[in-house]
């Protein structure tokens, strides 16, 4: 359990998430928080074709206990933190289970 625990939860998608036609996104964890260093490097409204184009952000879970990097590519735009964040938990809730 321990080992399980101290992994990488990792979820990469290209399918549509909640209407958006064409959504990349990336989120994951090490213990509950946000790993370092963060990856990426497009900035919130840069180009991107998938999620690995823009920078993550560390997310805070909705129950405030834990953290997760999150990163979202919408529509060929790198997503705002505050859409990347949700985006990316929605594509992989686990993170903050």
């Amino acid at each position: 359990m321990r080992k399980l625990a101290a992994l990488a939860l990792v979820w990469l998608a290209c399918e549509p998430v909640n209407g958006s036609s064409t959504t990349s996104v990336r989120a994951r964890a090490t213990n509950g928080e946000c790993p370092s260093p963060l990856e990426g490097q497009g900035s919130p409204g840069d180009g991107c074709e998938k999620f690995s184009d823009c920078r993550e952000v560390c997310c805070t879970c909705p129950d405030g206990g834990r953290g997760y990097a999150g990163a979202s590519c919408v529509d060929g735009r790198c997503a705002s933190t505050a859409a990347a964040c949700e985006k990316s938990l929605q594509g992989n809730p686990v993170v903050c289970q």
